[in-house]
């Protein structure tokens, strides 16, 4: 019996389904890739709006429950609802009010600092972020912020909120600080009175 060498078949050299699509309809696989691409965005981008628009009523609903839960003590709920509520683009100075109360109540002073000053930054004339943050530089050892901050308040919320001046002078006062008042010449005992 003779052996023939064996020849590569014709079956092995010839492309397959997908490379002949290739080679054969290449404007049609474009096309398709285009379209999977295309639908895939639309795909992400419909999951991602769905799952991160929230209603008015809802964004208030979780500021109460927000609220309720840090009255109630339970910091770590109250900073991980106000963290929801930021991550959908939800800014509220009294969102980062109270996460910054939160963290202040826990003992982290630089977080709370932290939160205050975005509450300020969105809502500047508010006294209570201000007033909030001098109590937190002064819990923070830092004692020359603490004095400046209250002084803030005095100055330029005295006239409209009576109340935080009061409470800024005062705790000026405990703190010993008799240093004038840069605007009237007054020191936070005559502020008061």
């Amino acid at each position: 019996m003779e052996t023939h060498p064996q020849q590569p078949s014709k079956e092995t050299n010839r492309p397959n389904g997908f490379t002949r699509l290739l080679i054969n309809y290449p404007l049609t696989c474009l096309i398709l890739t285009g379209l999977i691409f295309i639908f895939a965005f639309l795909y992400v981008t419909l999951r991602y709006l769905s799952k991160e628009s929230m209603t008015p009523p809802d964004i208030t609903a979780r500021i109460g429950l927000s609220r309720r839960l840090y009255q109630e003590g339970d910091y770590d709920q109250t900073i991980a609802i106000n963290q929801q509520l930021k991550q959908r683009q939800s800014q509220f100075w009294q969102t980062e009010l109270t996460t910054g109360n939160a963290y202040f109540k826990k003992g982290d002073y630089a977080a709370a600092a932290q939160h205050f000053n975005q509450a300020i930054a969105l809502n500047p004339e508010m006294p209570l972020p201000h007033l909030n943050l001098a109590l937190t530089h002064f819990r923070a050892g830092k004692r020359e912020e603490a004095c400046n901050g209250y002084r803030y308040v005095i100055e330029h919320f005295g006239e409209e909120y009576p109340q935080f001046k009061e409470k800024a002078a005062v705790a000026l006062e405990c703190m010993g600080d008799i240093t004038p008042m840069p605007s009237s010449g007054k020191t936070a005992e005559e502020t008061v009175r």
